[in-house]
């Protein structure tokens, strides 16, 4: 792990209560309930009694409550607009923290035996390519698009394929294209990608294509140096037929929540700091599944994360 429990062991409310949600996470005999009572109590021990009895609809209280149902979305979701000390390239180390089965209608030996469930097949999740190995390291960009003027974006195509090629080395994918146009629309992004020889693809394997569209999509700041982000992800896996390949789709949908945390080493780019930062991704069923209406809107699974920003040394891609 990656200062996984000194970085949640910090002041900021939601960190400590990821950080308690990731730690029950990590004990597989742990009870559901136990889990979340545990992180409550936590939680409760660091609450001001204004916070204890937030109940208000921010994602900080969403967080903090862990309410973790799919959003209602409408309107096209925003793109994110993410906090001036977070501009740069960085060299950034991952630590996987543990799962959970959350369901209280859907019994967990159901939810493994599904293929269907996100995270469970590699590339289901195109940001954790493969749920499992205990660390990953990559590069991570975020940039000004237009000028000195205007927002810090991250670099999605660059991101994503860095994360992607960090969790699965010399089993990823080539990515051939990726089709990204932000100013118009910035919430779908799609890739291209031929199999890896070293992934044990045969001749004549056919190319896979990943739709990624956020059907929603919140940011929140948590003062100076805290900065929140929320998104409803539909991913749509497309493997294409080939020699003796069948063609078929899978389509995975979770919501991923990252708090990060500014503070961390001095010199280098991005404004001379690092920061952490600390994901919880939320997967949840399709409506094919015989367990669909046992839980429409909740969580089957949880997955944590842990993540440590560094500045990259100068003249970093």
């Amino acid at each position: 792990m990656v200062g996984w429990r000194a970085f949640c062991g910090s002041t900021l409310l939601v960190l400590a209560v990821l950080f308690t949600l990731a730690s029950s996470l990590r004990t597989p005999a742990l009870h559901r309930r136990e889990a979340l009572a545990a992180a409550g109590a936590a939680a409760a021990s660091l609450l001001t009694p204004e916070h204890a009895m937030s109940t208000d609809g921010s994602l900080m209280a969403r967080i903090k409550e862990r309410r973790f149902d799919k959003p209602i979305f409408s309107l096209p979701p925003q793109e994110a607009a993410y906090p001036d000390w977070m501009e740069g390239t960085w060299d950034v180390t991952a630590g996987f923290g543990g799962y959970l089965f959350p369901s209280k209608t859907v019994k967990k030996e159901a939810v493994v035996s599904n293929e269907y469930t996100p995270g469970f097949k590699q590339l289901s999740i195109m940001s954790n390519a493969d749920i499992g190995p205990p660390a990953a390291a990559f590069q991570q960009r975020f940039a000004r698009r237009g000028g000195g003027g205007s927002a810090v974006r991250d670099d999605r195509p660059f991101n994503l394929s860095a994360a992607m090629r960090g969790w699965l080395g010399d089993r990823a994918p080539a990515v051939l294209s990726c089709e990204y146009e932000p100013e118009r629309n910035p919430n779908r992004c799609s890739f291209a990608l031929r199999p890896a020889a070293a992934a044990g693809a045969r001749a004549g394997a056919g190319n896979t294509r990943v739709e990624l569209f956020t059907n929603a999509r919140e940011t929140e700041a948590a003062g100076a140096d805290a900065f929140l982000l929320s998104e409803y992800i539909r991913q749509v896996t497309i493997y294409r037929p080939g020699a003796d390949v069948i063609a078929r789709e899978l389509v995975a949908d979770y919501q991923q929540f990252w708090v990060y945390r500014r503070g961390g080493e001095e010199g280098g780019g991005g404004g001379g700091r690092g920061f952490k930062a600390s994901l919880l991704t939320c997967g949840y069923l399709q409506p094919q599944d015989s367990n669909y209406f046992d839980s429409p809107t909740e969580p089957v699974v949880l997955y944590s994360h842990a993540y440590d920003f560094k500045p990259a040394a100068a003249g970093a891609a």
